[in-house]
């Protein structure tokens, strides 16, 4: 593993202790930072095609494979509501590395080192998105106490849409939960540049897209999700999952990397992801057959129309 995707040498205490002490005690406002509620009179703006038009700027951050922070920027004179999918990813920058003064050297050799041998290249990070969408079902959105449901803007923005605020040319920050799509590859840093872009982007697998969903729902932890991802993106059994070790003490003491009840968790989530992703693609197909019909019928209905007037002019 080359001490990728995982903790480093630290004891695998002092990881789940600090992990259950980040997701036990961190507050709404310490988790999203700088936007207001959402304002049906401020334009709607879906978070990709913002950025695309050049009204939003969107700046990712990983901390480490788990977390990472979103920074939006507003770059308009006017408020905008922002509705962010329920999953994205986070990709590495290999021709776009930060540069710093007296440090043009590493710069160089960094970058060429990714292109000689892609395999260095750091991991591809899922993103669960836990915030401008409805967490609670039919409930709204816990944060801005917003209704989900039956918000009549279209199906560009779903139906559990429920968008937060970022007032012109402020940032708003999210921080959230992620997971490593790249087994085997190093860990992102802070100073690593990443970009934002579509989980469809990244990985064709509809589960893996799931997966990340559930985790921004919260319906699986992270170490769970962490596990499931590597067994649906990058094809590992629970077997090997199970043996993968974690080295600690400088290496002269390993243990293994998942707990068992990590694993039984990660095989649920694994399989609810797959379920769910089956269930997406029978009511995607569906919809497509009822516009087929729509609009097949309505094409029907036209040369209906038409016929009688076909019929009096052969008579003539």
């Amino acid at each position: 593993m080359r001490g990728s995707c995982a903790v480093g040498r630290l004891p695998r205490l002092a990881f789940c202790l600090a992990v259950a002490f980040s997701a036990t005690t961190l507050t709404a406002s310490e988790r999203i930072k700088g936007v207001g509620k959402f304002n049906p009179e401020d334009e709607t703006v879906e978070l990709f095609s913002a950025i695309e038009g050049g009204k939003l700027e969107v700046k990712l951050i990983p901390k480490d494979s788990t977390t990472c922070r979103v920074f939006i920027k507003n770059k308009t004179d006017k408020p905008l509501n922002v509705s962010l999918p329920e999953a994205f990813a986070g990709v590495p920058v290999l021709t776009q590395l930060q540069f710093q003064p007296n440090n043009f050297n590493n710069f160089n050799n960094v970058n060429a080192n990714w292109n000689r041998n892609p395999n260095n290249a750091p991991q591809q990070l899922g993103i669960g998105n836990q915030f401008g969408n409805n967490l609670l079902g039919n409930q709204g959105n816990q944060f801005f106490n917003m209704q989900g449901r039956g918000n009549n803007l279209g199906p560009a923005f779903g139906p559990n849409f429920a968008p937060f605020n970022v007032a012109p040319e402020k940032v708003g920050e999210l921080k959230l939960a992620s997971v490593c799509l790249d087994h085997g590859q190093p860990e992102p840093r802070p100073k690593m540049p990443y970009e934002i872009r579509p989980i469809e982007s990244v990985t064709e697998k509809a589960e893996v897209q799931e997966l990340c969903r559930m985790l921004g729902r919260g319906q699986v932890s992270q170490r769970a999700a962490q596990a499931a991802a590597w067994h649906l993106n990058n094809e590992m059994s629970w077997e090997q999952l199970a043996g993968l070790r974690l080295n600690i003490a400088l290496g002269r003491i390993t243990e293994p990397f998942f707990s068992p009840q990590e694993l039984a968790e990660g095989k649920k989530a694994a399989e609810k992801a797959i379920e769910q992703a089956a269930e997406r693609g029978k009511a995607a197909e569906a919809d497509s057959l009822s516009h087929v019909m729509a609009r097949t019928c309505s094409g029907l209905g036209s040369a209906t129309i038409q016929m009688p007037a076909l019929a009096s002019s052969a008579v003539r």
